[in-house]
């Protein structure tokens, strides 16, 4: 993520494929990672959850593939 938006800001993955995603933070080199298995294909919109980022813009789109 950058200032307030992600980049890329639309990411493509498959059904029923293991997805690991990690941030990168500015402070001090820290990470964060999730991970997840995707079950049903579709357009998901993800955010980010501290107060007001959302608003400015800090938001992206998941696609979830058909296999």
């Amino acid at each position: 993520a950058t200032t307030m938006k992600y980049q890329p800001a639309t990411l493509e993955v498959m059904a029923g494929q293991p997805v690991r995603l990690t941030r990168m933070a500015a402070l001090m080199g820290q990470t964060n990672t999730i991970e997840f298995t995707p079950t049903k294909p579709g357009t998901y919109e993800f955010f980010c959850t501290v107060a007001g980022h959302k608003e400015a813009g800090m938001v992206g789109t998941l696609v979830v593939k058909a296999p």
